[in-house]
This record gives C-alpha cells, structure tokens and sequence, in this order.
C-alpha cells in the first residue's frame, strides 16, 4: 500500500516537472523561473506531508494489529493456566 502510493506520487510529481519544463522552455520569457521552482517545492512539500501522514498511519495500525494478538495471546495462556492446575490439583487428590 505504501508502496503504492509512494509510487503514485513520485509518478505524478514527474508528470508535474514534466508539464512544468515543457511549458518553461516553450515560454521561457514569459515564464519566471522563481515561480517553476516555488511550484514544484510546493508540489513536493505537499507529497512529503502525505506519505507522512500514509506511513503513520500504516505505522500505528500494525502497533494495534500486534498489541491485539499479544492480547489475544496472553488470554488464550491465561486460559490454559487455570485447566492445567485443575489437572494437577485432580492428580495430587488421588
């Protein structure tokens, strides 16, 4: 997923650059240069925050995925305790 959309971004940040340069070198006195590069910084800051906010949020879905399991996993050991001292406690009366 993450992947993904890393690669989704980083496609659509070259298509940017792309239109960016043709219509720069089309219309190169027309065009400032300070405005393509403050575009494209803009373009990219914004793609950061993004993946930022896609990664922590991956990031903090596995945490619960395994505080879950780790959970799941002791209960199911806190539930086998109890019939195992049950055994041993049938074993000693006899």
């Amino acid at each position: 997923m993450f992947n993904l959309t890393l690669t989704n971004k980083i496609r659509s940040s070259l298509v940017v650059i792309g239109l960016l340069g043709m219509s720069a070198s089309v219309q190169a006195d027309t065009l400032p240069t300070a405005d393509v590069i403050s575009s494209i910084e803009q373009n990219i800051s914004m793609q950061t925050q993004e993946m930022m906010a896609a990664a922590k949020r991956e990031f903090i879905l596995s945490i619960q995925t395994q505080l879950a399991e780790t959970v799941v996993e002791l209960g199911d050991t806190a539930d086998a305790e109890p019939a195992s001292q049950d055994k041993q406690i049938a074993l000693n009366e006899e």
